[in-house]
């Protein structure tokens, strides 16, 4: 449950908002936006639809500047990891990337944090 991501990661979030939460048979529908300690911010949107689609955007920034966004918007057929990829920075710089879930990147953005 995404409570029990949060909770995971409670040392490195100041705070958290779900606009949006709904689950209905076998789909859910999640938007939301986290605070970390030191001030940037990921904003997620999460869909599963009832037939097993699945529509995500993860976007890290920093004083309203892109960090690393990873979704799976089928627009950059490029990737070999189509149609999963991410942004890295405010320069469309567009590489590979695993399917991502909220635990998944928190974890990416807590080691960064801890290292930066």
């Amino acid at each position: 449950m995404i409570i029990d991501v949060l909770k995971q990661f409670s040392s490195i979030i100041r705070n958290y908002q779900i606009d949006k939460f709904r689950t209905f048979e076998s789909a859910h529908e999640i938007i939301g936006k986290i605070v970390f300690i030191d001030n940037p911010e990921l904003i997620f949107r999460d869909y599963l639809f009832s037939d097993s689609i699945r529509k995500y955007s993860f976007h890290w920034q920093r004083d309203s500047e892109c960090v690393v966004r990873w979704d799976n918007a089928p627009h950059h057929q490029e990737v070999a990891t189509f149609p999963h990829h991410k942004h890295s920075g405010n320069v469309e710089q567009i590489s590979d990337s695993e399917p991502m879930t909220l635990k998944k990147t928190l974890t990416f953005i807590s080691a960064k944090l801890k290292n930066d």
